[in-house]
Formats: structure tokens, sequence, C-alpha cells
């Protein structure tokens, strides 16, 4: 039977569920304050006395926040009428299904039918599915539920892998809406990803597969059944920015898939080793493979200097180097054409505006945060990054031989895992930098000791990291 959904809230949530479910499947709105407004784009909002004839053949959903809607859902059962939905149950309405939310999420207090209840929610999700095109893949056995855009490269190695191994795999990107990340993912650059790659991916995940992946917490695999796995991505010297090591996060996890020796040894502090498996990098593998050419990327990039060219990586959170060291570049860029490489963070979030703006300022080109490290690497003469980023390791470990230099928060040594100077001449402010940079351009002091402990960081056999990782895969799978 065709029900028409009544929306109780005129509020910002009163207008997402409008949108999210089509205004041709509302009936009208419900306003207890119902003020002048007689239409909200085209659909009637009713006073409370109004509404009450309608509710018994119609389903409401309570659009509106939390505290409001605990308010109105006793108003509701005072006046006789116990069909209704708060709006995380609709919005959530395939993990409702799917699971046993109800039991232990309904508020408490409130009475309902269950097996009504549950009709309701089944009618909400079959609309929300066929006004977004949602696909779900029920056979799928292990899954990669992604949260943002950037994953898709550390993806592609281990899904591939086990495709090839007759693994029924898929790629999720659930829209914003129903992502367990809400409106952080960047959506639709990752659909273009995969349209481009000609990847089939599901917009809907499968709770019953049998194994999914995240790069983030066990929080963003809350609705799957089966077992959790972390992908680790880039290593971290900064304690405060490792969360994956974590004991509250190691232990959410069924296995994690981490990077080399170093993580390795801290993991086994938390998990027990059967739990871990090192997977080297295998996002770089194509890298490793076949090195990009210098001058078809210079060209790609209309780059035409006699200058050697200084690779700018800043982080993009509070550790940000952009605005700091600003004053410093105009020196540099006597000496140097400077290229950066904006953290992917900073080029799409509208709050880092600034500091986006700063670096087209002070820079001579910048790359977009979806640019490849490894061809902004392979253009370099000579790197700075921030040493509180995940850049910093992989810069290493793409060419350790390069020039390099970390900038450091002040005061900030012992927030490190270890001494970082091992490995790179390290600036704690702007006034050092100058004189630093002439120091390492004529000799880099460090160079030999970051060739010989890359492989502790990075295991450097990334063809067996995936060999290992896929049989993982296969044995947590029982095959």
């Amino acid at each position: 039977m065709d029900l028409k959904i009544i929306l109780f809230g005129c509020g910002k949530i009163g207008s997402q569920a409008l949108r999210l479910l089509g205004k041709e499947n509302i009936a009208c709105f419900v306003d207890n304050h119902k003020g002048s407004a007689k239409t909200i784009e085209g659909i009637p909002v009713l006073a409370f006395e109004e509404y009450r004839r309608l509710s018994a053949s119609s389903i409401t959903i309570l659009s509106m926040g939390q505290n409001a809607s605990a308010e109105v859902a006793m108003q509701l059962q005072q006046a006789g009428i116990n069909r209704f939905l708060f709006w995380e149950e609709a919005i959530a309405a395939p993990y409702v299904l799917a699971g046993d939310f109800l039991d232990h999420d309904r508020r408490k207090g409130i009475e309902y039918d269950a097996d009504l209840l549950r009709r309701d929610v089944k009618y909400v999700f079959d609309t929300l599915t066929k006004e977004h095109h949602l696909r779900q893949d029920r056979q799928s056995e292990v899954e990669f539920y992604f949260v943002d855009a950037f994953e898709f490269s550390h993806f592609l190695p281990l899904y591939t892998a086990m495709r090839e191994r007759g693994i029924r795999v898929r790629m999720v990107i659930e829209p914003c809406w129903l992502n367990t990340a809400g409106a952080w993912f960047d959506y639709d650059r990752a659909v273009s990803l995969m349209e481009s790659s000609g990847i089939e991916y599901s917009t809907l995940l499968n709770p019953n597969a049998k194994i999914a992946f995240t790069t983030q917490y066990p929080r963003n695999l809350a609705p799957y059944r089966g077992k959790k796995c972390l992908l680790f991505y880039g290593v971290n010297f900064f304690k405060e920015k490792v969360f994956s090591l974590r004991e509250e996060v190691a232990h959410g996890f069924d296995c994690i898939f981490t990077h080399g020796e170093f993580d390795v040894k801290k993991l086994l502090e938390l998990l027990p080793p059967e739990r871990i498996v090192d997977m080297s990098y295998p996002r770089y593998f194509p890298y490793f493979q076949q090195k990009p050419d210098s001058d078809k990327i210079k060209e790609e990039l209309s780059i035409d200097t006699e200058k050697p060219i200084l690779l700018y990586c800043p982080t993009w959170d509070q550790f940000s180097s952009i605005s700091r060291y600003a004053a410093v570049w105009e020196e540099l860029r006597q000496r140097f054409y400077v290229v950066a490489k904006s953290h992917h963070c900073t080029y799409r979030l509208g709050d880092k505006k600034p500091d986006l703006d700063m670096l087209y300022q002070i820079c001579d080109t910048v790359l977009p945060g979806t640019f490849e490290l490894e061809k902004a690497v392979s253009l370099a003469d000579f790197a700075i990054c921030d040493a509180t980023s995940g850049v910093f390791a992989e810069l290493m470990f793409l060419r350790p031989e390069m020039k390099l230099i970390a900038l450091a928060p002040p005061e900030s040594e012992d927030k490190f895992f270890f001494d970082i100077s091992e490995l790179a001449v390290t600036v704690h402010s702007p006034q050092e930098l100058s004189r630093e940079v002439a120091k390492v351009w004529k000799k880099d002091c460090c160079r030999e000791a970051r060739v010989r402990k890359m492989p502790r960081f990075f295991s450097p056999d990334i063809a067996a990291g995936i060999e290992r990782s896929a049989e993982k895969v296969c044995s947590l799978l029982g095959k």
C-alpha cells in the first residue's frame, strides 16, 4: 500500500528529510508553533490538531533533534498516536532492519508495536533506496568502506589481489546522509574515481559481509556484523596523531594491516601476532615498478625553470607550518622554484581556505590535494615537510636519498616516538630555516641514515606484503 510520510518538524532536519525522501513522498509538515508559513516548497504545514486526523494512515518521522523529539514523542503518545519514527531510526533504516537497533536504541519509556515499527522502517528504507538508487551486494564477502575519497589508492591493491583470488569483494561508498563519517565524506569525488576506473561499487553496505575494512576508527564499521579490519595508511612519528596505535582503537579490530617492523612492534604490545599483518605499502607498488619521468611531470605542470625544485609538504591541522613559515618562502624562492603539495584536507575543506590561499601566495606552483605524492617527489631536488605529517615518512620511503628538512613544532622533541633528527635535519623556528636549507643543500648529513633505516618503517618487498595480506584475508574467510 502506498503511504505518505509526515514530517513533524520544519527546521534544518525537516528540510534535509524533505530533500532525502523526495517531495512526492511527503504528505505534509507538522509544526507545534505554526507561524504564518502555510507551505514549505509546496508542502502544506499543519498545526497539531489538523495533523491528528491524518496520523493513523501515515508514517510520522520526528524530523528534529533528539531533545526536541523526546518531548514530541511524549506529546504524540499522550494524544494516542504511537506510529512514528525518530529521525535517527529513519536515516539509519537499512541498519535498523539488519540488526537489533530497535531493541537497544528505541527511546526509553516510548511504547511501540515492534512489528508495525519494522514495517514502517522498511517502507522508509524502500523510499530512500528508490530515491537515491542505492545499490547493495548482499553476496559480498569483503567490503572496503569509504569515509574519504583519498582511500581509493590505499584500498585498490588489496581489492585487486582479492578479486584475483576469486573473493567477492566490493568498494562501498555510501552517500553522506547514510555514511558513518557523515558530511566529512567527499562522496562525489569517490564516485568519480570509481567511474573513471571502471570499478563496480555499492552505495549501501552489506552488514552481513564477512570482513569489512576501514582506514579509520572501529565506529566507522559499526553497522557490520562480521570481522572488522584496519588498513594503515602511512607511518607517523608524532605520538599525538597516531590514533591507530591507541589501545581502544586497536582492540576494536579483529586484524590490523600495517607497513613494517616499526608499527608491528608497537601493535604487539596491544594485540597477539595473529591479528597483525605486515603488508608493506601496497599503494606505492606501481611507483617502484616504474618510477615517473620528471621531465614529463614538469611538462604536465608547465614548470619551466633553471632553478632547483624545492617541494613543500605542509600538513593541514593545528600543526601546519603554512602561516608560521610564510615569510621565509620569499627568500627561498630566490634560490629555488617552490612547489607545494597541499594536504587533501587543506585543498577541500572550506575552513582551510586561508591556508590554501597563503600557499598560492608563497609558492610558485601549488599542486592539488589529489595530486599523486609519488609524482611530486619525482620532480623535486629538495623537500621540506611538516614532521607531524605522515607524508614525512612517505617522502623518505619514496626517495630516501633526496635532500630533506623536517619542520617540527617548538619544544616538541619529546612528542615524537624517537629523535627524528636521526632521519632529517629538523628545524623548530622560521629563523633557522634559510640557514639550514643552505647547509643541507651543500651536504645532507642524514642521507645515509635514511637509506639504512627506511626498511624498518616500510617493508621493502611490497609484492610479498600484498601476498601476505591476501592470504590473511583468505584465512579469515576460511578459504
